[in-house]
């Protein structure tokens, strides 16, 4: 079996939400949802949180999850998650010789993420023999590329050439996007080569639009709320 490491980036900081992860959302913190489904899946042989802040620290100690203390200059607005992913294998490495085959990053930030999310995405990187998988969501047909538009002076005008031929939704391509980072997962000496998470061959792990919300605000927190109780109605 692969050695599979999760890494939730935690930091204390958020400008838009103070303390955005672990801010209350339906009775639980934000950050539980990705504690329960890392728990719950079955793949993932290790999941730990890299933080700078005491509070979250102390919080996930007291759910039994690994703590990564990590530097305040690792903690910054700029900082980019692969820095603090290179700080944690370098950490690891050297406390215990730990070097696992593949990394996935969880962001609390990413609620409704589920453990069949994550162990199918691990047994997709195994069963492509990819480099990464990296979950998307479709791209609505009004954001098509082709669809898009800008304002010339006071006329609007397609951005793009094509976009006045007439196809219809059925004849047009399907394009991916990002949804947010709910699963990133990436071959270890890969990242440890490039710092990057895509490699030369990178799947797409498909996820639909109900479980692709990423909390970045505190609109899409009420969203995201608004959301869960009315799966939790449905299903009474």
């Amino acid at each position: 079996m692969k050695e599979v490491l999760g890494i939730i980036p935690a930091r204390g900081g958020s400008k838009g939400i103070p303390h955005k992860n672990i801010i209350d959302l339906c009775g639980r913190p934000l950050i539980e949802y990705t504690f329960a489904a890392a728990r719950n899946a079955r793949k993932l042989t290790r999941f730990l949180v890299s933080t700078e802040d005491q509070i979250i620290k102390e919080y996930s100690q007291s759910r039994s999850v690994e703590v990564v203390d990590r530097p305040e200059q690792l903690a910054q607005d700029m900082t980019l998650t692969a820095d603090v992913i290179e700080y944690t294998l370098d950490y690891l490495e050297q406390k215990e010789g730990y070097i696992p085959d593949y990394v996935m990053i969880l962001q609390p930030t990413s609620p409704l993420r589920r453990a069949e999310d994550i162990d199918n995405s691990i047994a997709l990187i195994e069963k492509k023999k990819a480099d990464s998988v990296i979950s998307v969501v479709d791209l609505p047909h009004n954001y098509l590329p082709e669809k898009l538009m800008k304002m010339e002076g006071d006329e609007l005008k397609f951005l793009y050439n094509d976009g006045q031929s007439h196809t219809t939704r059925q004849q047009q391509r399907r394009l991916y996007a990002r949804n947010g980072a709910a699963i990133y997962l990436f071959k270890t000496d890969i990242f440890r080569a490039t710092k990057s998470y895509y490699g030369q061959r990178c799947i797409p792990y498909i996820m639909g639009k109900e479980r692709s919300f990423d909390i970045d605000s505190a609109d899409d927190l009420e969203i995201v709320k608004a959301w869960i109780e009315y799966q939790e109605r449905k299903n009474m």
